[in-house]
């Protein structure tokens, strides 16, 4: 085991790709168990590595109950290394056409919250499917695998995706992505995965047979698929509201989430909040997080707060996603842990956020307010 990783007891192998292994870890102090990928650098392309940065980038900003949360990057010479949130009762490709229609419904309601989080965030996933739907100890889905996901610099004002077409999964994908070149709404592009998803988790069958590329383009374009006959009457519909070819034409998440089947038996769930799409996980929490936007470049913020905290008396470790940094003042028993996360919004405008891990509000505080004197002349707006 790195030295890095002293703090976690390395179990199964759960997950194997072309550049990575995803490992059980058990934090020795906490004993809580988190999904550990170990990342291969030697192994690595210029295309994987995209991939990696956008996974972390994703999952290292988004907070939502219903998706899989990164807690930490690691990376040394060789190797990188993700400390995420485990997601053991596998995924709903492999109970797709064994669930009853209740089950369904709490799921689909669980992704619809999601996505909508995403997109809120400006985040748009292109690569949705059965087996990105994990499932947790409490029976609830967790959205995995951002690694082709569109980050809010690639989504222009109107929620179109400025980046290459083609996502994930051809039997995913809508048809405007597949008929033409132009800018897409990454919203109804996820919306109609969603469609997809909610038939196959229904049937254990895809809507559009893919045997025949030509065909497939074609029934897609025209919407040219059929309801199994024993989907109710509301489920059909449904299905038919999400795989509407015409991206325009088809329904919104807002709208999505008033549909009678969707809100059925909402109202009695003790605790539910799968349509809570604004509750968001320690994404509110007073002194103990600061945000500030600046029009510096990721790495010239970063490498001045390092220049400012190590000038401090900081520990510093930095990467190209985050940097973190301890103090320690014996003499006191005063210490302090921060971890700052980098999220370019556009062109010219960066979101820093400051987050406290170890020490007092009040030391946070302190060391935020000395950090804003630091660098006032490059920041746009604080606290945003």
């Amino acid at each position: 085991m790195d030295s890095e990783l002293s703090d976690y007891e390395l179990g199964h192998v759960i997950g194997i790709g072309t550049v990575a292994k995803v490992y059980t870890a058990k934090n020795t102090h906490s004993g809580e168990i988190f999904a550990l990928k170990v990342v291969d650098k030697e192994k690595l392309c210029e295309e994987d590595m995209d991939k990696i940065d956008r996974e972390i980038t994703a999952m290292l900003w988004l907070r939502h109950p219903n998706i899989v949360r990164m807690y930490d990057v690691i990376e040394t010479e060789k190797k990188i290394f993700l400390t995420m949130e485990y997601a053991g009762g596998g995924d709903l490709w492999k109970i797709a056409g064994k669930l009853n229609q209740d089950l369904v419904r709490k799921y689909l309601r669980q992704l619809i919250s999601a996505m909508d989080y995403c997109h809120s965030k400006g985040f748009i996933h292109r690569d949705l499917r059965a087996e990105n739907l994990l499932l947790d100890g409490n029976g609830n889905i967790k959205v995995s695998n951002f690694g082709l996901c569109a980050l809010p610099s690639e989504v222009d004002s109107q929620g179109l995706v400025k980046i290459g077409r083609f996502g994930g999964r051809l039997q995913y994908t809508a048809p405007e992505l597949l008929v033409s070149k132009d800018r897409f709404d990454g919203s109804k592009a996820d919306i109609w995965a969603c469609g997809i998803i909610l038939y196959v988790i229904l049937t254990g069958n895809f809507p559009f047979e893919t045997s025949n590329l030509t065909d497939f383009v074609r029934n897609v374009s025209t919407g040219g698929f059929e309801c199994p006959g024993w989907f109710p009457g509301e489920v059909n519909d449904l299905v038919s509201m999400l795989l509407v070819p015409n991206p325009r034409k088809r329904i919104c998440l807002p709208m999505l989430q008033t549909v009678d089947w969707v809100c059925k038996g909402l109202e009695e769930e003790v605790g539910g909040h799968e349509l809570g799409a604004d509750l968001e996980e320690d994404e509110d929490e007073g002194v103990d997080e600061f945000r500030f936007t600046t029009n510096l470049v990721v790495g010239e913020i970063a490498l001045r707060i390092v220049e400012i905290v190590s000038g401090a008396g900081f520990r510093v470790w930095r990467n190209d996603w985050l940097v973190k940094m301890e103090w320690v003042e014996m003499g006191r028993g005063s210490c302090l842990g921060v971890v700052v996360k980098f999220l370019e919004l556009k062109a010219g405008l960066v979101l820093v956020e400051m987050s406290k891990t170890l020490g007092e509000s009040e030391e946070f505080e302190r060391f935020c307010h000395v950090l804003q004197s630091s660098i006032t002349d490059h920041v746009l707006d604080w606290d945003v």
